[in-house]
């Protein structure tokens, strides 16, 4: 099949020469220099119109020395010496951000999952609006040149970076002249290298492609040219060194954060920003020149709909179980839903809520959740069979007995999530329930020496009549039990709550927002409705109309 040029092929079509020259072309327009960001220089990749992704430490001190922003450009097409597009940041540059760990300082400290070195910085102009750089130096010497640049759109958070994958690495290292620091034209060829390892929490991997000081916040590109992660510390040279001088030696190689765990935290923490990355209207960089115009079509349509789609779930309570995590000993958490969006739907929707926001392959997760619903040993993450309540026991006893069940089948190696449910058709003793799960919370914590784990009770209410509001969301109130995190009721959807929704898909597809709302109002028609039983129907819409767009 006609695609990319496989290293060390022996026959290529022009096709295939053709094909990859249009997808290094465009990922070299993409990229841009970082330039005296309050004396730090550094590399990024534009992944909206005005939208730029790097890493946190190159813009950390400009964050804290506004003075400077003046200074501080973002330069294009820089191909050659005195070259370039220029711009300067918007007033308010900084949208999106998350601080590097302090295991990227020193090796010795416990990795934080929520620390993944990263900023999206907002410039004063639509670059992937307009066309890229014309010429032989920006790559369009074998290939039409398209009117528009387009933008790097970002892996899907299901996307996970594989050991042995083969990386190029298009960036602007730095020279330093008489003590002068300067950004350096992006070299002709890419730097390549490979996938080395990937850690046990797939927070970081190693690479062996030569970086230097000025590449951080280039990307990975791996098979097929898709961007896998993002770069952001070197060896020996790394802008972090020069950010916190006081860093630790770090083992040998060259270090990146996959971009499917980017893509996750923006789409939890920062959900507007990620809109604005969705895949651009008639955006040439989507598609391969050599697809036919039903499979570019088809692709096209898969696209949007897997990115339209993570919109439809509102303020997404869930990503509190997520952004718990960040809190020390936040192990035990408590759901209350209806069964319609039960064990194996929330758990579906609650995929990235494991450890490290692992992103996971279709054909993973369903053998993930196989192996969660039945005896056996999960390979994933999640505890193959979880616990079961004991109610023949005390509160504090079954409490205990579920407490070294888990002692059990911790694996130290990797994470793992322990679902425990319970279905009701009338009330529980929620006093009872309330005390038993704040009893596992206390046992767990001295439980974290022995590895990562979460345990989630899912309170499934079977009655009729019931929209959700079970009342699990009282079982405490902050601060939590020691060992707990979060108590929330997913309750059903309600019309006005897809408002926030049917304006996000308008701005990514710029579709009839009228006429989207009206089937909206048919499909509520008879008043608010569960996730599960929405979900499918909002597909069809989103089928409809992104379909219908160009």
């Amino acid at each position: 099949m006609p695609g990319v040029v496989r290293r060390g092929a022996k026959h290529v079509s022009g096709t295939q020469v053709t094909n990859e020259a249009t997808l290094r072309a465009q990922r070299r327009s993409w990229t841009c220099a970082f330039e005296d960001f309050a004396g730090v220089y550094g590399t990024g990749a534009l992944i909206g119109p005005d939208l730029v992704l790097t890493n946190y430490h190159v813009v950390e001190r400009l964050e804290k020395n506004a003075a400077r922003q003046a200074a501080a450009r973002v330069r294009f097409d820089y191909f050659a010496p005195g070259t370039g597009r220029v711009v300067v940041l918007a007033q308010d540059w900084l949208v999106a951000k998350s601080f590097y760990s302090w295991r990227d300082l020193d090796p010795t400290r416990d990795v934080e999952p929520d620390k993944l070195d990263y900023a999206v910085v907002r410039i004063a102009e639509k670059v992937g609006d307009g066309p890229p750089a014309e010429g032989v130096a920006a790559g369009w010497r074998y290939v039409g040149r398209p009117a528009r640049r387009g933008w790097l759109v970002l892996p899907k958070p299901e996307t996970r970076v594989e050991k042995g994958t083969p990386i190029d690495i298009y960036h602007h290292p730095c020279v330093v002249e008489g003590g002068q620091v300067s950004s350096c034209a992006m070299p002709d060829l890419p730097a390549r290298g490979t996938i080395l390892s990937v850690d046990a929490g797939w927070l970081r991997v190693t690479h062996n492609a030569e970086t230097r000081h000025g590449s951080s916040g280039a990307i990975c590109y791996g098979k097929n040219l898709d961007p896998v992660a993002l770069h952001h510390a070197g060896d020996p040279d790394s802008a972090l060194e020069t950010v916190t001088p006081d860093q630790k030696p770090l083992p040998p190689g060259q270090r990146a954060i996959p971009l499917g765990l980017v893509a996750a935290q923006l789409l939890a923490s920062f959900p507007k920003i990620y809109q604005e990355t969705l895949p651009p209207k008639e955006n040439p960089a989507q598609v391969a020149v050599a697809k036919s115009t039903a499979e570019i079509g088809q692709g096209l349509l898969r696209d949007r709909h897997a990115r339209a789609l993570p919109l439809v779930d509102r303020d997404r309570p869930e990503w509190d179980i997520i952004d718990s995590r960040a809190v020390q000993k936040s192990l035990v958490h408590a759901i209350g839903c209806r069964t319609a969006d039960g064990q194996k739907f929330f758990m579906t929707r609650l995929r990235q809520a494991s450890f490290a926001f692992e992103g996971l392959s279709r054909a993973e997760r369903n053998d993930r959740l196989s192996e969660l619903l039945k005896s056996g040993r999960s390979q994933n993450g999640w505890a193959g069979s979880s616990p079961i309540v004991d109610t023949q026991l005390d509160p504090i006893g079954a409490a205990a007995k579920i407490a070294r069940e888990i002692e059990w089948k911790i694996d130290p190696g990797q994470g793992t999530v322990f679902v425990i449910g319970t279905t009701f058709a009338k009330r529980p003793d929620f006093e009872r329930e309330k005390i038993m799960v704040a009893e596992v919370g206390r046992l767990c914590v001295p439980l974290t020496a022995k590895g990562k784990f979460q345990v989630i009770f899912v309170y499934e209410d079977t009655r009729p009549n019931s929209r959700g509001g079970s009342g699990v969301a009282g079982f405490w109130r902050n601060p939590p039990p020691d060992g707990c995190g979060r108590c929330l009721d997913l309750t059903d959807i309600a019309r006005d709550q897809l408002d926030e929704w049917i304006k996000a898909i308008d701005h990514a597809y710029k579709i009839d927002r009228d006429a989207l709302s009206n089937e909206i109002d048919r499909i509520f028609r008879l008043g608010p409705m569960p996730f599960a039983a929405i979900e499918p129907k909002l597909r069809r819409v989103t089928s409809i109309y992104c379909r219908d767009t160009k």
